[in-house]
């Protein structure tokens, strides 16, 4: 597990969005699509976090926990996180400076910028109904 490829993916993803402000549930569920994604196509995850499933949908384990103040089991200082995310209230957060994209493969891009692409627009909800189907369409493209 890479803390460093997650607190990226969570600066990329928000770094995308206007103000670069992103809904943390949203960040979740879009870093699953973009990690179930990529699996299929290349045989690895992009941030080889463990996900589990939770009532509100599949859950990025230590991404929540970067996100919440808490611990992890991950070995990274949080000055490192606080130099790529700042956590707001309400559940929130805004990268605070582009995401280092050395960190990513062009795999690994690729499939978030598909992701991204698809479901932009949409709110937590409505990716955790329609994310997948929408993520098997980009496939065939």
């Amino acid at each position: 597990m890479d803390t460093k490829k997650i607190i990226q993916t969570l600066a990329y993803l928000a770094w995308k969005q206007e103000g670069h402000v992103m809904d943390n549930m949203k960040a979740y569920k879009l870093m699953w699509l973009a990690d179930r994604y990529h699996v299929r196509q290349y045989g690895r995850t992009i941030t080889g976090d463990s996900y589990f499933a939770l009532p509100h949908g599949i859950i990025p384990s230590d991404a929540k926990h970067l996100l919440e103040n808490n611990r992890t089991k991950l070995r990274l200082s949080r000055e490192y996180r606080d130099a790529y995310l700042a956590v707001l209230p309400g559940r929130r957060y805004r990268a605070v400076t582009q995401p280092d994209l050395k960190a990513f493969s062009d795999s690994d891009q690729d499939a978030l910028d598909k992701v991204i692409e698809k479901l932009k627009a949409a709110g937590a909800e409505a990716i955790s109904v329609n994310g997948q189907r929408i993520i098997a369409s980009a496939r065939r493209t």
